[in-house]
């Protein structure tokens, strides 16, 4: 590839938060929310051989999948407010991505192979429609 082209493909200032000198008034929390929600997933996943299950209204929860819910959650808010601001195509992946792990966390908790299946369906082609995105546009 050119040069030209690896700069279709990398996120600009635009694509995660407002346009703007970068002034501490124009901070865009939607980011930085997602991108807690999504550590504090991977915290509490890597967490789990260490930590015992939590007491979550009167069940006991495994914290691996305590963490599938923060990372769903997380997500299904990033797909929500990008989709508000018209930013369509980011508020589409996701919103897919919280989707998907929405159902993982509801298959696990329902122990459904199908829904859980699902839910990584729904991931894996989140993931395709995203690389045939790039692939069209290059």
């Amino acid at each position: 590839m050119s040069g030209d082209d690896d700069r279709e493909f990398r996120f600009g200032p635009a694509d995660v938060g407002p346009a703007g000198d970068g002034d501490a008034a124009e901070f865009d929390p939607v980011p930085a929310v997602i991108g807690l929600a999504v550590g504090v997933g991977g915290l509490l996943f890597l967490a789990e051989p260490l930590v015992d299950p939590l007491a979550v209204g009167g069940t006991r929860l495994p914290v691996a999948f305590l963490s599938v819910i923060v990372v769903a959650v997380g997500l299904s808010f990033g797909g929500t407010a990008y989709l508000r601001r018209g930013r369509r195509r980011i508020g589409i992946a996701h919103a897919v991505g919280g989707a998907g792990w929405a159902l993982v966390a509801v298959g696990t908790a329902l122990g459904s192979g199908v829904v859980l299946f699902a839910g990584f369906a729904v991931l894996l082609g989140g993931c395709l429609w995203l690389v045939a995105g790039l692939v069209a546009a290059g």
